[in-house]
């Protein structure tokens, strides 16, 4: 089978490409948007990439497919979905593609062949994608016209979306603007940015500061996931507790993951610091009475499931070992911003003193981030990227992180710096 796969700027050109390499019959089988990974991309144009096929070799998969398969396929075909001003070709290659999928009516049901059911989820998942693709699209248009905002808002409500701001916090943001900003402040770019960033950073929690009282000991844990980042971050903490001149003592609970004791070992010789291992919560208590001399003490902790009732059993009496503490919540900024706010939910077997987003540089946008922080209306700590433990950690900034955002890390770096996590 002829399978292949097209990048473009539009469905026009991607259906060029196709027609004068497959024929004029070729058929859509799936179309997304896509932009370059990391940070970087985030300024680029998105492109469409289409997969398709040749006519006959769609045919030949179709008459395989039961009247209930192409029936169902017809049926989703079918469903209403309004079509972009610029998408009319798109909305064309829908249809046709529901036709060649579906080109004999409902007949009574029979039992689905043998194989055939991952072939006809596989062809409803296409069509699936390509039907949200045209209501994405669709709102990209219609959004900003029912806002009633004037072109410059719109080209930031778009460059927002896109790092997947969701759109209610967009919403609020660029209608206060445009009630704020004068109309012949539209066209200053400048103005424009700070009006957004200052609207953006007043509909999130102001950061969480590290206090540390003078004259006794502080317990700091960093509890998540698995390969959130928990330790990796613990010693850039560390690092930077040190340049105050504090005294840091590391701790290891989390002794099930294989080579994690050795891991923090050689992070501890690296930065000269006392490591100390709590196998359980008596352990964990034994190390906090027994210690002298240290003004602060980071607890590293097992990353955990958060489907693991078990699991989070043993974190909570963990963590219940100790009275006075700070508990921080890791979460890589990569991750989708639902995923971040049910975590944030599952987590609080102990109140979270904040969060610390991790692995800014894996992340594509700043949307996730940004979503977590006005959903959850949790505070953010820390923002961490990369795997220099002597830096890549800095106390979270609202600002700075809306900045990024609203200008791009391209503009954002001739205003003070393009990543969230600079050395210090």
């Amino acid at each position: 089978m002829k399978v292949k796969r097209y990048q473009a700027e539009d469905m026009a050109k991607a259906y060029a490409q196709i027609r004068a390499d497959l024929g004029p019959d070729a058929i859509i089988l799936s179309a997304r948007t896509v932009r370059p990974a990391g940070v970087l991309g985030l300024m680029k144009r998105p492109m469409v990439e289409v997969t398709a096929a040749a006519a006959a070799d769609v045919d030949g998969i179709t008459a395989e497919i039961s009247p209930k398969g192409r029936a169902a396929l017809a049926k989703e075909a079918a469903r209403p979905s309004p079509a972009p001003q610029d998408g009319a070709t798109f909305a064309a290659l829908l249809q046709q593609a529901a036709a060649a999928a579906a080109p004999a009516p409902a007949a009574p049901a029979e039992p689905a062949a043998e194989g055939e059911g991952p072939l006809l989820r596989e062809l409803e998942r296409s069509i699936e994608e390509m039907r949200q693709a045209l209501e994405r699209l669709t709102a990209r248009s219609t959004v900003p016209e029912r806002l009633g905002l004037p072109e410059p808002l719109a080209v930031y409500y778009q460059r927002l979306r896109e790092q997947g701001v969701e759109e209610r916090l967009l919403e609020t943001v660029l209608t206060g603007v445009r009630q704020e900003v004068s109309p012949r402040e539209f066209e200053d770019e400048d103005v424009m940015a700070e009006a957004i960033a200052r609207r953006l950073a007043l509909e999130l929690p102001q950061p969480k500061r590290l206090h540390l009282a003078t004259g006794r000991t502080q317990i700091l844990f960093a509890i998540g996931p698995t390969g959130s980042g928990k330790t990796t971050t613990l010693v850039k903490l560390a690092s930077h507790l040190m340049r105050s001149n504090l005294r840091v003592l590391l701790v290891c609970a989390d002794t099930v993951r294989v080579g994690a004791v050795a891991q923090i070992q050689a992070y501890a010789d690296l930065l000269g610091l006392d490591l100390r291992t709590a196998y359980n919560a008596a352990d964990l208590r034994a190390a906090v009475q027994e210690d002298e001399g240290h003004d602060v003490l980071l607890v590293d902790t097992p990353g955990r499931n958060p489907n693991d009732g078990g699991q989070m059993e043993e974190l909570r009496a963990l963590l219940g070992a100790v009275r006075r503490k700070q508990v921080y919540l890791t979460l890589p900024a990569h991750m989708d911003a639902r995923e971040m706010a049910a975590l944030v939910e599952r987590f609080e077997v102990a109140p979270l003193t904040g969060l610390i987003f991790t692995k800014l540089d894996e992340a594509a946008g700043f949307g996730g981030v940004i979503n977590t922080l006005y959903g959850t209306q949790r505070p953010a700590a820390f923002f961490a990227d990369g795997q220099d433990v002597l830096g890549n950690l800095e106390p979270a900034s609202i600002r700075r992180l809306v900045r990024l955002a609203v200008l791009g890390p391209n503009e954002a770096e001739e205003h003070g710096g393009h990543t969230l996590a600079r050395s210090a």
